[in-house]
């Protein structure tokens, strides 16, 4: 498990500047366009940090069925 102080969140770009993103089907936070690492909730909620949501390539996958292709077309915003 990462905490908030190790997880590598340099990588996050300019619309997540003000937000943890955390995957709404499994948890796990955001720390790439196409990474997610398991995080401690209670860890986030004692941070009191700002947080949105999306879902990770796993989750894509399995609720919407969408390859890892598709789903990184998404995060690039390719049609």
């Amino acid at each position: 498990m990462v905490t908030l102080d190790s997880a590598p969140l340099a990588h996050r770009g300019a619309d997540t500047d003000e937000f943890l993103i955390v995957c709404c089907g499994c948890k796990r936070l955001r720390v790439g366009p196409m990474e997610f690492v398991v995080m401690d909730p209670y860890e986030l909620w004692e941070k009191r940090e700002s947080i949105s949501h999306t879902l990770c390539p796993e989750c894509a996958n399995l609720y919407y069925g969408f390859s890892r292709n598709h789903y990184a077309k998404i995060v690039r915003k390719e049609t």
